[in-house]
């Protein structure tokens, strides 16, 4: 059996939420964190790269922006 592994730091994925949110959405920090049903704090730890969200809120701005997708496609191609 063969197994992957893939991972993103919590910094990749904080940066991720602070450029869809600056630079895509153009939203501050308030708003978007009532949308998403998280405290601010909580947001803007997400995007310092601190705690373990990071991806799930990922899927929730998904969820509320269907322009934004989030997603990890795995292809593998070939025989074994």
């Amino acid at each position: 059996m063969t197994e992957y592994e893939l991972s993103l730091s919590p910094e990749d994925i904080g940066e991720i939420l602070t450029i869809i949110r600056v630079q895509v959405l153009k939203i501050h920090v308030a708003p978007l964190a009532q949308q998403l049903g998280i405290k601010e704090s909580v947001l803007l730890m997400m995007e310092d790269g601190k705690g373990p969200h990071g991806i799930k809120i990922l899927k929730k701005i998904s969820e509320i922006y269907p322009n934004i997708e989030v997603n990890l496609n795995v292809k593998i191609k070939g025989g074994f």
